[in-house]
């Protein structure tokens, strides 16, 4: 028996997608929660193509600043790329299609 780690911030919130597990996530962003916890964060919603999955995505510096372009309603794919420089985690985000999404929203990409 395999068991999917899901880490959440409270029974409310869907759980939050964890990069070193599936290190790659596509979505349609539907919500901005902002001022989250003590250190003040920020989460993007995404959603699957059947509305029945959620996935909660911390903000960090990159992805705020990759987010700033994104709308809510867009298809987005997020990949994490590993740390750049041993200093700050790094991302790539892609903005897709409607056919882009699928009920899967995790895979594991070299």
């Amino acid at each position: 028996m395999s068991f999917e780690k899901v880490v959440t911030v409270d029974a409310n919130n869907p759980p939050i997608w964890d990069k070193t597990l599936q290190n790659v996530i596509i979505g349609r962003f539907i919500e901005r929660k902002d001022h989250i916890g003590s250190k003040d964060g920020s989460m993007a919603m995404l959603e699957n193509a059947d509305k029945t999955k959620q996935y909660a995505v911390w903000l960090s510096t990159v992805l705020e600043n990759c987010f700033k372009d994104i709308v809510i309603g867009n298809v987005v794919r997020i990949k994490y790329l590993g740390l750049a420089k041993d200093k700050y985690f790094n991302f790539e985000v892609s903005i897709g299609e409607e056919e882009d999404l699928t009920e899967e929203m995790l895979s594991k990409e070299e």
